[in-house]
């Protein structure tokens, strides 16, 4: 799902939830997942002038959109986010959808997000898809 904040996302989930179960198909559950467009960089201020380049340089396809949750810096500070996501029933899950559509910036940003920020949800005990790693690379 999208949302342009985590409340709104948290009022959705509830929402899709509750037509999930409506509908006769409460043998199963749901999991909802929040789209987050993401940029990380060692620091924040890297991350926010690498994004800021991008917005003066558009490429072709710009996923920050009206409707998203955006998080702009560090990767301890993008594993909060996640787990407060979670710890607050905002959602059940994250989808990486990446700021900066290419180029050195974005393969960073890659790269910390498999190095620093799986390990960290990790050690909380959050599982990513399986093919999380065989995706990003």
């Amino acid at each position: 799902m999208t949302a342009p904040d985590l409340r709104a996302a948290q009022k959705k989930r509830s929402r899709i939830r509750a037509g999930f179960e409506d509908g006769g198909t409460s043998g199963g559950r749901i999991d909802v997942l929040l789209d987050v467009v993401v940029h990380i960089a060692t620091d924040a201020r890297t991350a926010r002038s690498e994004v800021m380049w991008e917005r003066e340089h558009p490429s072709a396809a710009d996923p920050v959109g009206v409707d998203a949750v955006v998080y702009v810096g560090t990767p301890g500070g993008l594993a909060s986010l996640i787990l407060d996501i979670g710890a607050a029933d905002v959602a059940d899950g994250v989808t990486v959808v990446p700021a900066v559509a290419a180029g050195d910036s974005r393969d960073a940003c890659v790269r910390l997000l498999l190095a620093e920020v799986l390990p960290i949800l990790e050690t909380h005990g959050l599982t990513p898809d399986p093919t999380v790693r065989r995706r990003a690379s």
